[in-house]
């Protein structure tokens, strides 16, 4: 393994002067020293990765690559913790909270609704009366069943939220949490799954208004926030490969 990361080194250095080296992963098996003896590349990670040890590593060329490096909690399922490296000093960002209000849709609600129109209510139709009172009335009538069978709920979101999380599909993540540390891990798999659906729904919008032909970079860069740490999250896997196969996204 050393001989073949000593030729890569060697070779790279030989036809890129000016390039920085980088070299980054798991090395359980192989220590700074003997890195540094047959390279010359540096370590900059210094706090552990896994339990006790520093073994997720970073070694680079120049030392002056990268000003900070974090070792912070993975964002996936792992006992290694992921390294951050900054080519410049970052900025941090103060995290702002907003009060949205929403309102809840479940299949029970639905079914309640359904239920209570199966004998509906019509004493305040009245033929005598002008056709924009009628309507008035109506919608009143509407109205009132809305906030009934679907009141309006508020919930917190905050700036570092993704897009496609909405004010809906925040309360469903609140609330598939709940459940899975209650241990109904059944109801939380099918919340998951409507999150995932909803999360699908909302990025296809996105997608849609981009100008596939003029906005390659919007393109791309909606896909970055829809592939990280917030997709890996809220939407089971087959959301994204069901997104991706749409026709938006196959046609040309």
């Amino acid at each position: 393994m050393l001989d073949y990361i000593e030729a890569c080194v060697s070779e790279l250095s030989r036809d890129f002067l000016a390039a920085t080296i980088v070299l980054a992963g798991d090395f359980n098996q192989l220590t700074d020293s003997s890195v540094l003896e047959r390279t010359g590349l540096g370590q900059l990670v210094r706090q552990p990765t896994r339990g006790a040890n520093i073994l997720d590593r970073l070694f680079v060329s120049s030392p002056t690559a990268y000003s900070t490096v974090r070792v912070v909690k993975s964002t996936v399922r792992s006992d290694h913790k992921e390294i951050v490296a900054y080519s410049a000093s970052p900025t941090s960002t103060a995290k702002t909270t907003v009060t949205k209000s929403y309102r809840r849709v479940t299949p029970a609600q639905h079914a309640l609704l359904l239920q209570h129109l199966s004998n509906p209510d019509l004493a305040f139709i009245d033929d005598s009366q002008e056709p924009q009172h009628l309507f008035n009335q109506f919608y009143n009538s509407a109205y009132s069943l809305l906030d009934q069978f679907y009141p309006i709920r508020s919930i917190t979101v905050t700036s570092r939220d993704a897009d496609f999380v909405t004010p809906a599909i925040k309360a469903m993540l609140r609330r598939k949490n709940r459940l899975m540390r209650a241990g109904r891990l059944e109801e939380a798999g099918a919340l998951a799954e409507r999150i995932g659906k909803a999360v699908t729904r909302r990025s296809k919008k996105r997608l849609c208004r981009i100008d596939r032909q003029h906005g390659v970079k919007a393109m791309w860069e909606a896909l970055r926030q829809m592939t990280g740490r917030w997709w890996m999250e809220l939407a089971p896997t087959h959301s994204m490969s069901t997104m991706l196969a749409s026709p938006l996204m196959t046609s040309t």
